[in-house]
């Protein structure tokens, strides 16, 4: 999980830096949030009955990478 702010950044950046993008629907997502007809606010993660772990991406990654791959291998943090 990210604040909104900087999702929304990471969101104008991948515009105006990658053409590849285009078929994501940024420019649309932007758009949205301008209007105020979407808001990042109200992601909600999917539900699944599996085990999770929650990734803070604002500045790098917490809990670390080690701990991630951990997790991914069955391992618990």
């Amino acid at each position: 999980m990210t604040p909104a702010d900087v999702a929304h950044d990471r969101i104008a950046d991948r515009v105006r830096q990658s053409h590849h993008r285009a078929a994501h629907g940024d420019h649309d997502l932007l758009e949205a949030l301008a209007s105020g007809k979407h808001s990042l606010d109200s992601f909600v993660p999917i539900s699944l009955d599996v085990p999770v772990l929650e990734v803070d991406t604002s500045d790098g990654y917490q809990p670390g990478m080690e701990d991630i791959v951990s997790f991914a291998q069955g391992s618990t943090p």
